[in-house]
């Protein structure tokens, strides 16, 4: 075997070793663990007592989450979560989701995983908003440690079909996520709360293991008018 045929057969093994890799930085929480469920209870109860807190009008305030505690929330809640608020039953081929925040985007990525094998599909997100709307751009996908040239969202969308029988993404909700969060659809960032008030993401940034959420409650009257402009622009 000449030289340059056995160097592209390493490289070869090495790539192919690379694609089923976890990322480096994976290491998922023990939902059975109490202090994550701590974790995640802590998180839930902050966001909630930020957002109800009485503030003055036009009064913008900001929070800042941890990784550990979103990964926490993921962890031992989502699947609860969706249980219960949407009626959806986690996919048995899909691990818990977990994320990694840095200066400028956060990558969020799942194991995926059947009988024979499981493989790793992470995809760098950079969320912007403008003009009142929130979108998120895909800005890298990788399988397991290897970078995928270009932005091949559409294999990112097959990976997850292969991994989810049943039904899951042609869920109306999920669906809706699947878009904003892979191609690139706007969403509302505005939160209705119980007493009429709303709280709107007017900001977001992310640091090494957090990111800063920049907010505004605006008044019931100033909601109920936002959300019929909302209703007349989809209409």
């Amino acid at each position: 075997m000449s030289l340059a045929v056995l160097v592209l057969v390493t490289a070869a093994a090495v790539v192919w070793r690379m694609s089923w890799l976890a990322p480096t930085w994976w290491a998922p929480p023990d939902a059975s663990d109490p202090r994550v469920a701590d974790a995640a209870q802590q998180i839930e109860y902050s966001l909630v007592e930020q957002a109800h807190m009485i503030r003055t009008d036009d009064e913008t305030w900001s929070i800042r989450i941890h990784d550990r505690h979103v990964n926490a929330w993921l962890a031992s809640r989502l699947g609860a979560w969706l249980a219960h608020d949407q009626a959806l039953d986690w996919p048995g081929g899909f691990g818990r989701p977990q994320i990694r925040s840095e200066p400028g985007w956060v990558t969020l990525a799942i194991e995926l995983a059947d009988d024979e094998r499981r493989r790793f599909v992470a995809v760098r997100l950079i969320p912007t908003i403008a003009a009142g709307e929130l979108r998120v751009t895909v800005d890298r996908v990788s399988l397991g440690r290897l970078t995928i040239p270009g932005k091949p969202v559409g294999d990112v969308a097959g990976w997850l079909n292969e991994a989810a029988p049943g039904g899951f993404l042609d869920n109306p909700e999920v669906q809706a996520a699947t878009g904003w969060l892979l191609h690139g659809q706007a969403i509302d960032p505005t939160m209705p709360l119980a007493d009429g008030r709303a709280v709107r993401l007017v900001g977001i940034r992310f640091e090494e293991g957090a990111v800063v959420l920049r907010c505004r409650t605006i008044s019931g009257s100033e909601a109920a008018d936002e959300s019929a402009s909302q209703t007349k622009r989809q209409d």
